[in-house]
């Protein structure tokens, strides 16, 4: 990594400067080999750079859950956590942390701000504002720096900096690393109470950190996407964001006026079949119709009470929505008022296509899934864990394992003292989820292989992190775009 570095200073491109567009009309007096040079020279710092967002995304990773053990193992403890802290799932709307802890048992929540060992010292200045702005929405916050940048003592400036102007007024702590391969982390500043603080009630989750995601296709999250955009009201966008997108492309009319089947205008993950709303509720209907327990007209009436109507308590409607949407905050996709934010923007229109184009759809929303849903980085915890077990003999006490592993570790965020129904059905969905996207090789008919558990295809998986930070890193949540790092070409 620190050979890349090099490379990236004594091409001497900044983000500025890092574009096509820009430098190859400074050549244009030149000989077409200067510029054939230059323009090589840019595509090798386009893909250095991509390394280098990788670097980030999981370096910050590392830091969290190293910060993360000391904590439950009783160290750098504070007011504000306690040994039952856990991960948490990071908010995606502004500002969105790097990683996001939770503590029950404090009822707290405290953010974290990474910064890689390329960052310039105004980014870190930028980094002090962040780690601050993050208590908004938590409790506490820790701004992570690089011990020295371009050979300035940046830990002793940010130290003194944070004694004599943050401890003791704000809860915000330093905590510092040595060079690119992260060794030493210690904490530099811890937060410290002043006499009058008190702590604010903030609302915790049992969000785990990657996201969530029941049941829907790449094109239902493109078509929400389109929903929004094509949704101008500005007062209650959340209701009328899905109601677009319920009339227009999913329950459309003709399936409400008929207990038959028929298709929606949303394509399956195959890209060929449609999707069927209501398909289970109307197989019961028409079984009962036939059994003349009930008429067609009273069968039509229960498909809107349970099916397509609004106004009623538990239906087809509310589930729907709650399932579909939740993917689209968990990757940044919009905002809390449901306006699509530059990510979900970018992926919409990447991917508005026409059908005959679509298949790229499926890696683009595993791009998304990978990197901006964190998806990366349960699968790496998961392979970590395939490393320490001994006896993977079956699927059911495989996936208990994983989970006590991760629930050990304070990788899986829970109200200790809510009762739960075990671990039954743990990553189901996210099994599923990865079968779609041939992410997990499968044995036959199932993800599970005895004696090795669940193998992931590791070689798509870095080229779908890798294109990541092509089509999106200059739109993602995680890259900060302030500072004098690089970002990608487009």
């Amino acid at each position: 990594m620190a050979i890349i570095w090099s490379i990236l200073k004594a091409l001497k491109l900044n983000k500025r400067a890092c574009s096509l567009d820009l430098l190859l009309p400074n050549v244009k007096k030149k000989s077409i080999t200067d510029s054939t040079k230059l323009a090589n020279q840019i595509r090798v710092c386009a893909k250095l750079e991509n390394q280098m967002t990788v670097y980030h995304h999981r370096s910050a990773d590392h830091v969290a859950k190293y910060v993360l053990n000391k904590w439950r193992n009783g160290v750098w403890l504070n007011n504000y956590i306690s040994t039952d802290v856990t991960l948490a799932h990071s908010p995606a709307d502004f500002p969105s942390p790097d990683s996001d802890f939770q503590d029950f048992t404090k009822k707290t929540r405290v953010s974290l701000e990474f910064k890689p060992f390329t960052e310039t010292k105004r980014g870190m200045m930028t980094g002090i504002g962040q780690a601050i702005a993050y208590l908004r929405k938590a409790n506490a916050s820790y701004l992570v720096s690089p011990s020295v940048i371009d050979g300035f003592d940046m830990e002793g400036f940010l130290k003194t900096t944070f004694e004599t102007f943050i401890k003791g007024k704000i809860p915000v702590g330093l905590i510092v690393y040595d060079g690119e391969d992260l060794s030493n982390i210690r904490l530099s500043c811890d937060i410290e109470l002043s006499s009058t603080t008190q702590v604010r009630q903030i609302e915790l989750t049992e969000e785990p950190y990657w996201c969530w995601w029941r049941d829907a296709p790449p094109d239902l999250i493109l078509k929400l996407g389109l929903s929004a955009q094509n949704t101008q009201t500005k007062t209650d966008r959340s209701k009328a964001v899905w109601n677009y997108f319920w009339d227009n492309y999913f329950a459309i009319p003709p399936t409400r006026t008929s207990i038959e089947n028929v298709d929606s205008d949303v394509f399956a993950f195959d890209l060929n079949s449609k999707m069927i709303p209501f398909e289970s509720l109307k197989k019961s209907l028409r079984k009962e119709v036939a059994a003349n327990t009930i008429n067609h007209q009273a069968a039509l009436q229960i498909l809107k009470e349970k099916g397509w109507g609004q106004g009623f308590t538990e239906n087809n409607y509310q589930n729907y929505k709650k399932n579909f949407t939740i993917i689209m905050d968990h990757v940044n996709f919009w905002d809390e008022n449901k306006e699509l934010t530059p990510l979900g923007e970018r992926f919409v229109s990447r991917n508005h296509l026409p059908l005959s184009q679509q298949r790229v759809l499926i890696d683009e929303f595993a791009q998304i899934v990978l990197v901006e849903g964190r998806h990366e980085n349960l699968i790496s915890d998961i392979e970590k864990v395939n490393k320490v077990l001994t006896n993977i003999t079956g699927q059911d006490k495989y996936l208990d394992d994983i989970h006590d592993y991760l629930d050990g570790q304070g990788y899986i965020s829970k109200n200790p003292n809510r009762i739960t129904s075990g671990s039954r059905k743990f990553l189901q969905a996210e099994k599923q989820l990865w079968g779609h996207l041939s992410l997990i090789k499968k044995n036959g008919r199932t993800y599970f292989h005895p004696g090795k558990g669940f193998i992931f295809d590791r070689q798509r998986i870095e080229a779908l992190v890798e294109s990541f930070y092509k089509n999106y890193s200059d739109v993602s949540s995680f890259i900060d775009q302030s500072n004098e790092q690089l970002v990608s070409i487009n």
